[in-house]
């Protein structure tokens, strides 16, 4: 999936829960050993097609999220 070039630095939003937004989309890793549930700001595609907001990633995994516009 190509999402451009990074718009930001990666930060923090969540214990163990680092988030990079770029030009078509933004990219999350949990870290942690426990669920994190992180609220995106605004609608976001996930893989299956689905359009979310609030994103509920497991313990030790990642998600890549496309800009509807994209």
């Amino acid at each position: 999936l190509e999402l451009g070039r990074p718009t930001a630095e990666r930060r923090a939003v969540g214990e163990g829960v680092w988030r990079r937004d770029f030009e078509s989309g933004t990219a999350l890793v949990n870290l942690s050993d426990a669920a994190a549930e992180v609220d995106l700001g605004r609608a976001y595609v996930a893989e299956s097609g689905e359009r979310v907001q609030v994103l509920t990633l497991p313990a030790k995994s990642g998600a890549v999220l496309r800009s509807p516009e994209a």
